[in-house]
């Protein structure tokens, strides 16, 4: 349904937000590089967190999600 898309985009945004802010952490305390690892669902928080944030310098995705009909 069209409410339970919202969610799940609504959720998945919270999880990149919280990626970035670990990110950020990450950054302040002095880290040169960052490699995000995801997994399953995990992996497109990964891969959307690292089009946004320029110091992650390696992503590594396992059994990526490719469509949102694979989430149910």
């Amino acid at each position: 349904t069209r409410e339970g898309n919202q969610k799940e985009t609504s959720s998945c945004k919270r999880r990149v937000h919280d990626v970035l802010a670990a990110i950020r952490l990450l950054k302040e305390r002095g880290a040169k590089s960052i490699h995000l690892i995801g997994n399953g669902q995990g992996a497109v928080v990964a891969a959307l967190a690292a089009t946004l944030a320029p110091e992650v310098t390696q992503v590594t995705l396992y059994h990526c999600l490719l469509y949102t009909s694979d989430a149910a």
